[in-house]
C-alpha cells in the first residue's frame, strides 16, 4: 500500500539543497502500477536483475535463467546454449557502436554484435568473472566492477585492461557500482565502505564519517554536494564530510537497498527488499504488490525517456510504472467494495465520490461515508453539486440531499417519484436549482421539487444531463429528442435532423473557449463551435459510441467517459488526435459511470468508474512520445534474408513479406501501423498487423515505408527499407541491345545470302550463257558450215558426208542441252542422281568408241544433296574427261571409282590407252577449263601418266 512518513524537522537542514530540487506530489492515494510482464508473457525468467533499452528501442530483460530482448509485444530469448558467457546476468550497457555489454555472474562479459555473442573473461584481461556493474567512461572505454577482482577499466577500440584493485584505493574487491564525479574523479560503492578515487587522492567514506552500513551497492549524485548511498541498512546522504542516514523507521519501503536512480523529475527512486521508495520533498513514497508491483523484492531500475519507469523484481519479472500519470483508488480496497457513479470536487479542495454506497469524501488518507445510516434517502448517488453559497447537493435514487460539514441538512422528495431521482442538477442565474430527473424537468422550490418548464418537450420526460452554460443558458439532454439549449423564454432543441450524433444525449460539457461537447448514448460525440457540428464514433477513432460524461484540462483536451475506457481528443495544428484510455492503462475499470468526470483545482481529471475512481494527471502524458519503428525481418517466399538497404532480388524473387514492429513497451496493444511501397502505392495504408506481403512484383527500384503512431495517434518518423527487382535478362537493357544487334545481323546475313545467291545465279546465268556460246555456237557454226557445203556442192557423196555431219552435230547440241538442263533442274540434287547421269554420259560416250567403262563407287549416299555448281562442274568435269579419252586416247577400257570421305568427293578416272603426251600434261585448252571448273567449287584437278592416262578430281563438300 501507499504509505508517507513526514521527515524528521531534525534532518530538514542536512537536505536543504537536495529538497529545494525535489517536486511536491500527492502521496496519499494508491498508485496503479502500469503493467508486468513475465514469463507467461515470454520472459526467459522472472527474477530480473538488469534492464535498459538500445538505440533502436528494443528493451533488455537480464534475469537468472538468461537475457530477453523485448520490441513490447514479443521476445527474443539468449542463454547459455546462444553462446552467453553465463545464465546469470548482472549488468547491461550499450556502448557507442551498438554492441550489447553483458555482465554474468562467473562467465565474465558477453558482448553482443549483429547478431553474435563473444566473450571476455579473465583469460582476455578481466580481472575477475564475476561481473556485476558496468559503467561507461565516455564514449570509448567500460568500467567493469566484479565481485572480488575489483574495477576492470576497458577500452574496447583498443582492447586494453587496466585493474584497479587494492594498491590502487579500493578499500575491497568486491564492489558493486561506480559513478563519475568531475573530471579523473570516481566514486566506487564496496563491501568495506565508498573509495572516492582520483590519480592524484585517495579518500574513502566509512562508518566513521556516518556511513550506515558498510556495503554500498548504489551511488547517485544528487547534487553537488548531496551524494545518495544505498547500503544493505538503510540510506545514508553524504554531504560536506557527514552521512545523514534514513531507514524504514524515516519511511524507506526496506532498509536493505538493491539499486537507485535519479528520476527526470528529481525524485530518487530506490529499489529495497521490500518494494520502491520514491523519494521527494523530503518525504517517502512506497510502492508494494499492495500498489500492483509485481513482486515486493526489486533488484533493479530503468527509467525510460517518456518516464516510463521499469522495476525489475525477484519472481514476478518487470512491472512497468509512469509516476503520477494515473492514480487509482480501486473498489473493496481504500474503498468501498463498490461501484463508482459521480465525482467532483469542492472549494475546500476535497474529492467528493459519488457510489453505491453512499457519498465518500476523501481528506487526507481516509474516506469519509455518508451513507443511509446517516440520513441518505438512499446510498445510490446520481449526481453532486456544489451551489454558489457552498452547499453540496446530492442527487441519490429516492430524492435530493443538501449537505454541510458532513451532515445532512435538508431533504427534498415529489410525490412522483421519478422526480425524485435527478441524473443531473445545475443552477440557473437567479440561484434555483434545476433538476435533469427521469419525470423531466425539475426545480426546487420552497424546500420541495416542483416540475419546471411544463407543457415543453421536455415535460415528463427523462432528462439525462442539464448544464448552465457561460452566458447564462441551461442545457438538457433529452432521452431520445437530442439537445435542449433554454435562453429564458424557450428552448431550442439541436437534433439528428440537425446533424447532432445522436438523439439520446446523455452528457454535456462546455469548454473554456466556448466548444459545447454532446455525448450521446450510441451516437458518439458531438462538438459544437458557431452552430458548426463535428461528429465523433467508432468509424473515426473513438471506441464505444455511448459518452456517459465529457470534461476538459488546462490544454484544450476534452475527456470523454464512455463503456470502454476513457477518450481524449487534443486539437493540434488543425488535427484531432484522439486516444483511449482504459483498464490496461491503468485505469480503474474500463466501465465508466453516467456524469462521472470532473476536473480538479490542480488541473488533474477524475473518472468514476463501476471497479473504483482514477485520477489522471494530463501534464504526465507526452502528445510526441511516438514508437520507434523498426523493419527486424525481411522473407523471401517465406525465407529469412537479412534486412541490408540496397538489396537487389532475382525476377524470380519477387514474393516479399516485411514484419515491422512500433517499439511502444508503455502501451503496444494501441500502436498503430500505416505503410506503403514507393514505386507501386500511391498513398498510406492504414493496418494494425505487424506483417505486410507483396507479391509478383514487377522488376524495378523500390522503397518501402512503415510509420507507427502512440496512442494519440502521432507518427513516428518513417523507417524505409529500398530495394531492387531485377528484370529477368531478356529485359535487361544490354540483352536488348544484343537482340537489336542479333537483329541486324540477321537481316545483313539474310541481305547477303540474298545477294549472294543472286551473284550465284547470275554466275551460273554467265556459265550457262558461256557454255551455251563454246559448246552449242560452236557446234552450231560447224552445222552452219556444213549447210553451206551442201548449198555448194553438186557432189552426192559430199552432200551425203555433210548431211550425216550435220545429223551428228544436231545430236550433239541436243544432248549438251539435256546436260544443261539436267544440271540446273533442283530435282537432280542427289548424288545418286549425279551418278547415275555420269554412268549415262560415260556409256553414251565411250560406247560409240568401243570402250568398255568399268564403275567402282564406295562410301557414297544416294540421298545426299549436292549445291547446284557443284553438280553442273563436277558433271562437265567428268564428261570433258570421257570425251577426251574417246577421242584421243586410243583405249580399249576407263575405269571410275567414285568415293565418298569426310573431306569431300574423289573422282578418279583412269584408261589404258597411250597416255598424254608429256609436253602437253597441265597445259592444253582442256585442263584449263576442268581446272576452272574445279575452282569454282573450290576442288582441284590433277592429270598423269601411268600405264595410260589418270584424272583424280578432288571436291570438298
Amino acid at each position: 500500500m501507499v504509505t508517507s512518513t513526514p521527515m524528521h524537522p531534525l534532518k530538514k537542514l542536512t537536505l536543504i539543497f537536495f529538497v529545494l530540487l525535489m517536486p511536491s506530489s500527492n502521496v496519499s492515494a494508491q498508485i496503479k502500477i502500469h503493467r508486468s510482464v513475465n514469463v507467461e508473457q515470454g520472459l526467459v525468467q522472472s527474477q530480473v536483475t538488469a534492464i535498459t533499452r538500445d538505440r533502436w528501442g528494443y528493451v533488455w530483460i537480464g534475469t537468472l535463467g538468461g537475457l530477453s530482448r523485448w520490441d513490447g509485444v514479443r521476445f527474443q530469448n539468449f542463454q547459455t546454449q546462444d553462446g552467453l558467457a553465463g545464465g546469470q546476468i548482472s549488468a547491461l550497457h550499450e556502448y557507442h557502436d551498438g554492441s550489447m555489454y553483458i555482465g554474468t555472474d562467473g562467465g565474465g562479459l558477453s558482448v553482443y554484435r549483429d547478431g553474435r555473442f563473444t566473450t571476455l573473461n579473465k583469460d582476455s584481461g578481466l580481472c575477475d568473472n564475476r561481473v556485476w556493474n558496468i559503467i561507461p567512461s565516455g564514449d570509448s572505454a567500460l568500467w567493469i566492477c566484479t565481485y572480488g577482482g575489483g574495477v576492470s577499466f576497458y577500452q574496447p577500440q583498443r582492447r586494453s585492461w587496466k585493474t584497479i584493485g587494492l594498491h590502487e584505493g579500493l578499500p575491497d574487491l568486491r564492489v558493486y557500482t561506480g559513478v563519475h564525479a568531475d573530471n579523473d574523479v570516481w566514486w566506487f560503492g564496496t563491501d568495506s565502505g565508498v573509495a572516492i578515487l582520483s590519480p592524484q587522492t585517495q579518500q574513502r567514506i566509512t562508518a566513521r564519517d556516518g556511513l550506515i552500513h558498510p556495503i554500498v551497492r548504489s551511488i547517485r549524485r544528487l547534487n553537488d554536494s548531496a551524494w545518495a548511498l544505498g547500503t544493505r541498512e538503510g540510506l545514508s546522504v553524504y554531504i560536506n564530510g557527514r552521512c545523514t542516514n534514513y531507514t524504514t523507521r524515516d519511511g524507506l519501503a526496506d532498509n536493505d537497498i538493491n539499486a537507485m536512480l535519479l528520476l527526470q523529475n528529481g525524485a530518487l527512486c530506490i529499489a529495497t527488499a521490500n518494494g520502491i521508495s520514491l523519494w521527494h520533498h523530503g518525504v517517502f513514497e512506497n510502492l508494494t504488490t499492495a500498489n500492483g508491483l509485481a513482486n515486493d523484492l526489486v533488484w533493479n531500475i530503468y527509467e525510460d525517456y517518456d518516464r516510463t519507469l521499469y522495476f525489475g523484481t525477484n519472481g514476478g519479472g518487470v512491472s512497468m510504472y509512469r509516476p503520477g500519470r494515473l492514480t487509482t483508488w480501486r473498489s473493496g480496497k481504500e474503498l468501498p467494495d463498490a461501484p463508482f457513479t459521480t465525482v467532483t470536487q469542492r472549494r475546500d479542495g476535497s474529492m467528493v465520490f459519488g457510489s453505491h454506497a453512499g457519498l465518500i469524501t476523501m481528506r487526507g488518507d481516509k474516506p469519509e461515508i455518508l451513507d443511509e445510516k446517516k440520513g441518505l434517502a438512499h446510498n445510490l448517488i446520481w449526481s453532486l453539486f456544489e451551489d454558489r453559497r457552498g452547499r453540496l447537493w446530492i442527487g441519490t435514487h429516492n430524492g435530493i440531499h443538501t449537505v454541510t460539514d458532513g451532515r445532512v441538512t435538508a431533504t427534498y422528495r415529489h410525490s412522483d417519484k421519478p422526480m425524485n431521482r435527478a441524473y443531473g442538477m445545475t443552477e440557473d442565474a437567479d440561484g434555483n436549482m434545476i433538476l435533469a430527473t427521469r419525470g423531466g424537468l425539475a426545480k426546487v422550490e420552497n424546500r420541495q421539487i416542483v416540475p419546471w418548464a411544463t407543457g415543453t418537450p421536455l415535460s415528463g420526460q427523462i432528462v439525462w444531463c442539464a448544464r448552465t452554460l457561460r452566458d447564462g443558458r441551461m442545457a438538457f439532454g433529452s432521452d431520445g429528442a437530442g439537445l435542449f439549449i433554454y435562453d429564458g423564454s424557450q428552448f431550442k432543441n439541436i437534433s439528428q435532423k440537425n446533424g447532432l450524433a445522436g438523439d439520446f444525449v446523455v452528457s454535456i460539457y462546455e469548454a473554456p473557449d466556448g466548444l459545447l461537447c454532446v455525448g450521446t448514448d450510441g451516437g458518439g460525440l458531438s462538438l459544437i463551435r458557431d452552430g458548426v457540428i463535428r461528429n465523433f464514433d467508432t468509424k473515426n477513432g473513438l471506441r464505444d459510441n455511448t459518452i456517459y460524461a465529457i470534461t476538459g484540462d488546462a490544454r484544450g483536451a476534452i475527456y470523454a467517459a464512455s463503456n470502454r475506457g476513457m477518450h481524449i481528443l487534443s486539437f493540434s495544428g488543425g488535427d484531432t488526435l484522439i486516444r483511449t484510455i482504459r483498464r490496461s492503462d491503468g485505469l480503474a475499470g474500463d466501465e465508466c459511470s453516467l456524469g462521472g468526470v470532473c476536473t480538479d483545482q490542480n488541473g488533474r481529471v477524475w473518472v468514476a468508474t463501476v471497479n473504483g475512481m482514477t485520477e489522471i494527471n494530463p501534464s504526465s502524458d507526452s502528445l510526441y512520445t511516438v514508437p520507434q519503428t523498426r523493419i527486424h525481418r525481411l522473407r523471401v517466399y517465406e525465407n529469412s534474408i537479412p534486412v541490408v538497404a540496397h538489396t537487389a532480388f532475382r525476377h524470380d524473387e519477387n514474393y516479399l513479406k516485411f514484419d515491422f514492429i512500433g517499439i511502444y513497451p508503455s502501451a503496444p496493444e494501441q500502436v498503430r501501423y500505416r505503410y506503403r511501397l514507393q514505386g507501386l502505392d500511391a498513398q498510406w495504408i492504414p493496418t494494425t498487423e505487424r506483417t505486410i506481403q507483396y507479391t509478383n512484383l514487377a522488376s524495378g527500384d523500390y522503397t518501402f515505408e512503415v510509420q507507427s503512431a502512440n496512442d494519440w495517434g502521432v507518427w513516428s518518423p518513417t523507417e524505409s527499407l529500398v530495394f531492387t527487382i531485377t528484370p529477368p535478362f531478356w529485359k535487361t537493357w544490354w540483352f536488348r541491345l544484343i537482340l537489336v544487334l542479333a537483329v541486324i545481323g540477321l537481316l545483313w546475313v539474310i541481305y547477303r545470302i540474298r545477294v549472294t545467291r543472286l551473284l550465284a545465279m547470275e554466275r551460273m546465268r554467265v556459265r550457262i550463257a558461256s557454255d551455251l556460246h563454246d559448246d552449242i555456237g560452236s557446234t552450231l557454226t560447224r552445222i552452219a558450215v556444213s549447210s553451206e557445203s551442201i548449198r555448194s556442192s553438186d557432189d552426192l557423196s559430199a552432200i551425203r558426208h555433210s548431211a550425216e555431219r550435220i545429223g551428228q552435230l544436231s545430236r550433239d547440241v541436243i544432248r549438251t542441252f539435256s546436260d544443261i538442263v539436267w544440271s540446273i533442274d533442283a530435282r537432280n540434287d542427289r548424288m545418286g542422281d549425279l551418278i547415275a547421269r555420269l554412268q549415262d554420259t560415260a556409256y553414251q560416250v565411250l560406247n560409240t568408241a568401243e570402250i568398255a567403262c568399268t564403275w567402282d563407287v564406295h562410301g557414297i549416299r544416294a540421298e545426299e544433296s549436292l549445291a547446284v555448281d557443284v553438280r553442273q562442274n563436277v558433271f562437265l568435269i567428268v564428261k570433258e574427261v570421257l570425251h577426251n579419252a574417246a577421242k584421243h586416247s586410243g583405249a580399249t577400257s576407263v575405269h571410275v571409282r567414285i568415293e565418298r570421305t569426310d573431306r569431300g568427293l574423289i573422282i578418279s578416272l583412269r584408261d589404258n590407252g597411250r597416255g598424254i603426251p608429256d609436253e602437253r600434261i597441265g597445259k592444253g585448252n582442256g585442263l584449263r577449263n576442268m581446272r576452272m571448273r574445279a575452282e569454282r567449287v573450290r576442288g582441284r584437278i590433277k592429270q598423269i601418266n601411268d600405264n595410260g592416262a589418270v584424272t583424280e578430281i578432288f571436291i570438298p563438300l
